[in-house]
């Protein structure tokens, strides 16, 4: 690597477990920042600095052509994670930008924290403890795993990994849907996403943010679903209209409802006000491991890249 190379990463937290990634771009001779505000940086912030820089390793700033078009020196984006909606793909290839990510790194802390939810809304762990710390005892009764038809829209390494888990404590079945029909066995079986809709007590959200999956869940789709049916997202919260969901909790349209990601974050709507509305602060990859290897694989397709080496996950 001859020429000096310095990247922005963006990425925050970043090397809080681990500095290995820090110590792989030191060995290699890159300069880098780090991102200035710890936190999301803004589009018109990210567009003030990222003119000076020939690499970015990403988070969920956008990134859309008026960004990039400012990035005269990038080369790079690696992002920590799997998600690349916030990026214009379109815009990067014209432009020349190569765009990286970490697809396998998540897969396994985010099938766990659909797992836990799904438990928790079943079991009504969360209601519980509220009522008791409210002084009310009050015990509910909850649902079993096997007396429940489990339904998962998106069949990617997420989806794949949650139907295993569940498969292997206590779920007969599990019912999916996907682009098309894939290799699965007996136990895991393509319907259409109306009967997925119309027939499952439990649905998990397990797809990419893309044009037809954006407001795929809407007032029309809950009047679908069973009344006392149970809702999980993890993967992206537009995927949601959440304005209708809201209506529909407010009739109790919902037995529960468990969300870790927003249409705007960091959330501060009206959906906190419902109990059986179960919030988390967009955690579902964030365990130590989880993070490490994302960090470190995002680094590596980086400095690859630099040193014209193959990049694993080059999209």
């Amino acid at each position: 690597m001859k020429k000096k190379i310095k990247i922005l990463i963006s990425a925050s937290p970043f090397c809080k477990q681990s500095k290995k990634p820090i110590s792989l771009l030191k060995k290699n001779k890159i300069e880098f920042d780090f991102n200035p505000k710890k936190r999301k940086l803004t589009e018109s912030e990210i567009l003030d600095i990222i003119g000076k820089y020939d690499g970015l390793i990403a988070d969920i700033e956008p990134l859309n052509d008026k960004v990039l078009s400012n990035g005269k020196n990038l080369k790079i984006i690696s992002r920590v994670g799997i998600g690349v909606n916030n990026i214009d793909l379109v815009y990067a290839k014209k432009k020349g930008i190569v765009v990286a990510n970490t697809p396998d790194a998540p897969t396994e802390a985010v099938a766990e924290l659909n797992l836990g939810l799904i438990l928790n809304l079943i079991r009504n762990i969360s209601i519980h403890n509220t009522d008791i710390k409210r002084g009310k005892w009050e015990r509910k009764f909850g649902l079993r795993l096997k007396y429940l038809n489990i339904g998962i829209l998106g069949l990617g390494r997420v989806g794949r990994s949650l139907s295993q888990k569940l498969l292997s404590i206590g779920s007969p079945v599990i019912f999916y849907n996907d682009l098309k029909k894939k290799n699965t066995g007996k136990s895991l079986i393509y319907k259409n996403k109306n009967f997925i809709f119309k027939n499952c007590d439990v649905i998990c959200i397990t797809l990419p943010e893309t044009n037809k999956t954006i407001g795929l869940l809407n007032k029309k789709i809950f009047k679908i679903m069973k009344k006392n049916s149970f809702l999980i997202n993890t993967s992206r919260g537009d995927i949601i209209n959440e304005r209708d969901l809201l209506l529909m909790l407010k009739k109790d349209y919902f037995s529960g409802v468990a969300l870790d990601v927003f249409n705007r974050e960091p959330y501060d709507g009206d959906l906190r006000k419902f109990k059986r509305c179960i919030m988390t602060p967009h955690v579902a990859s964030h365990t130590i491991d989880c993070r490490n290897r994302m960090e470190l694989e995002a680094t590596e397709n980086l400095i690859n890249y630099f040193n014209g080496d193959k990049i694993l996950f080059k999209l």
